[in-house]
């Protein structure tokens, strides 16, 4: 319940406000682990409507962070959330670990760039991803 109305806040009044990519990513992540969240305690009809709305606002987030940087933390927190998604909820830890090592390879790979707030955020989420991949087993 509590859920649904953070989901309809985001969604009727921050999302529409959201000009910059980085702040839609940001929102649709938001939404995305809200529904997840409503899965953990769902069943049945409720459960397949929470978790397909989840995986739709995930996706419309992946989409959205496509202009930002591989080491935005917005864009590598949602490949962590998406991550567990995939793993928790659709229980596939092929396409969780898929999700989780292009995040972490293409954040290797600009990790040069990044200036010392970008990286302090970046590298926080990055062990959590490499952690993900550990605890899970997932790769």
């Amino acid at each position: 319940k509590n859920c649904q109305k953070v989901i309809d806040i985001v969604n009727d009044k921050c999302l529409p406000r959201a000009e910059e990519d980085d702040s839609k990513v940001f929102y649709l992540k938001m939404i995305g682990d809200y529904y997840r969240y409503t899965a953990e305690t769902a069943s049945g009809s409720k459960l397949e409507e929470v978790t397909e709305n989840a995986s739709k606002y995930y996706q419309q987030a992946t989409d959205a962070s496509d202009n930002l940087k591989a080491y935005n933390s917005n864009k590598l927190g949602l490949a962590l959330n998406y991550s567990v998604f995939w793993y928790e909820l659709k229980n596939d830890s092929s396409k969780a670990c898929e999700i989780a090592e292009k995040a972490l390879n293409e954040a290797r790979e600009k990790i040069d760039d990044m200036d010392n707030d970008e990286a302090r955020d970046a590298l926080s989420i990055i062990e959590l991803l490499k952690e993900g991949e550990r605890v899970g087993d997932l790769c």
